[in-house]
């Protein structure tokens, strides 16, 4: 017999008869998830992680599985006890600070779904009673706090770009977990997100136009006032009405002041003088100025988008 089979042998005297366990002889990962499943009643951990964890360190388990090899219970708990107390400590808790450190990191960096993950493998320990700390105590709540600040944080100082995709489907996965209250804020909170682009770029679109004396009406800014009034909450009320300032009363009546010096009056301002009167514009230079500009430029109609649709045949 291999040297390393001689480690140690535990005789357990169940009733009349004895039984040895030589660690080292047989075993494999499986059989000894079944007897931790079927002996021991503080064990709850499910098959696939620890059947996982098991293989992919087998020598902080090797004596776990030669003990899964004995046939009684009582055998097997006693032998368990024994292995734990000799398996390596040095390896053990280098092994806890490693994942520790990969844990700790990825909550750091946002990666929410691996500090799961690492969770998962530091439970799935040859002694499922270390203590792994108050950092993956609660993971889908701490996920779902600072992915709510992150993305609050993006809302209200967006920067363009596709980047609170991710944020947002890690949000509504832990959101999930939690209930369905928490679920609905979050959908709302992306649904802010995604809004607040569309509405900052078309303020950003019209003051730059502004800057620029390039006098006309964004194309941007009356699709987002229109998706900004499919949700109602207090933000998206707030934002469109920012939209509707920069478009409609602050570039407008610089548009507005033009045409009426020259006495004109194009599509452009057309566009402007309905949506002035359809968004309730309440800037009072840019109404005044739009009350002189519609005698020349007659009756306003309403946006090609926006009349009635066409009854011909195809």
């Amino acid at each position: 017999m291999n040297a390393w089979r001689l480690l140690l042998i535990v005789s357990v005297s169940v009733g009349c008869t004895s039984e040895e366990v030589i660690y080292g002889e047989d075993g494999n990962c499986t059989t000894l998830f079944e007897k931790l499943r079927d002996c021991d009643a503080g064990f709850g951990t499910p098959e696939a992680p620890f059947v996982d964890r098991c293989q992919r360190t087998r020598a902080d388990f090797r004596m776990l599985m030669a003990c899964s090899m004995a046939t009684r219970c009582q055998a097997f708990m006693t032998c368990a006890t024994a292995a734990r107390a000799r398996t390596e400590p040095a390896r053990r808790t280098q092994r806890l600070l490693k994942l520790s450190e990969e844990r700790d990191d990825a909550r750091r960096e946002g990666r929410w779904r691996d500090v799961v993950r690492l969770c998962r493998v530091m439970v799935v320990d040859p002694d499922p009673g270390q203590a792994i700390g108050p950092q993956c105590t609660d993971v889908p709540g701490q996920a779902v706090r600072a992915l709510t600040a992150e993305l609050v944080t993006l809302r209200d100082n967006p920067g363009g770009g596709s980047a609170h995709l991710d944020d947002c489907a890690d949000l509504k996965y832990f959101a999930r977990k939690i209930s369905r209250t928490a679920r609905s804020l979050a959908d709302t909170l992306c649904k802010e997100v995604a809004l607040s682009q569309v509405g900052h770029a078309a303020i950003a679109e019209a003051r730059r136009r502004a800057a620029a004396d390039a006098l006309e009406l964004p194309l941007s800014c009356e699709p987002a006032i229109r998706r900004l009034a499919t949700l109602t909450t207090p933000f998206a009320r707030e934002l469109r009405a920012k939209v509707v300032t920069a478009c409609y009363a602050q570039l407008g009546r610089l548009i507005l002041a033009r045409h009426t010096a020259r006495g004109t009056c194009d599509v452009h301002v057309r566009r402007l003088l309905d949506g002035i009167e359809r968004h309730t514009v309440t800037d009072r230079v840019a109404k005044a100025l739009a009350v002189g500009l519609r005698p020349v430029c007659g009756s306003v109609a309403p946006e090609p988008d926006r009349a009635a649709p066409s009854t011909r045949a195809p």
